[in-house]
């Protein structure tokens, strides 16, 4: 796991929480913690970035001073924004302060994606607008077929006075009453 981390976390040490780091441009600091690798890299002159890893065991530096954290997150870091940009139209998550809710949300969006997904694979373009094109048919059929069955239709009613008529309901929408 590669990741992001705010700088207002309770378990980081009051190095990694300062927002202006005194490390020269390019440089980076490393903390490990059982089997996990935090990192402080500054790449830019007024901003420092935080990851985690627990992929990374060493400290490792790679092309143009960029430790192996930071390259990684740069190469994996497309998926999660596609994700958020399938699920930004149609999302289930809400303002909650409960973690419980908030994972559960994640996991529906998830779910829906993997559904999505699973569906355009198996599908093929033709087959699906052929489904989309019969599922509009019996629609229709079925509307049609309705309003012949109500057009001629007797219903009892009371009217105003107590005394029951018979009202037929025509296709011209005339009520006649008997």
């Amino acid at each position: 796991m590669v990741g992001t981390i705010k700088r207002n976390k309770r378990f980081l040490p009051k190095a990694f929480q300062e927002k202006k780091t005194h490390i020269p441009l390019g440089e980076s600091k490393f903390l490990f913690r059982h089997e996990t690798t935090f990192v402080s890299f500054q790449n830019k002159r007024e901003k420092n970035v935080l990851l985690l890893s627990t992929m990374h065991i060493k400290a490792e530096v790679g092309d143009n001073d960029k430790p192996d954290i930071v390259l990684t997150y740069n190469k994996t870091k497309g998926g999660v924004d596609a994700m958020d940009q399938m699920t930004q139209a149609f999302t289930t998550k809400r303002k909650s302060k409960r973690w419980p809710m908030v994972y559960f949300f994640n996991i529906l969006d998830l779910a829906s994606i993997v559904a999505k997904s699973h569906n355009l694979h198996l599908s093929k373009p033709q087959q699906r607008l052929q489904k989309l094109t019969g599922q509009l048919g019996s629609k229709s059929n079925a509307h049609t077929a309705m309003q012949k069955r109500i057009g001629k239709q007797k219903l009892s009613a009371i009217d105003v006075n107590g005394t029951f008529a018979k009202i037929t309901l025509c296709s011209s929408a005339k009520i006649v009453l008997s």
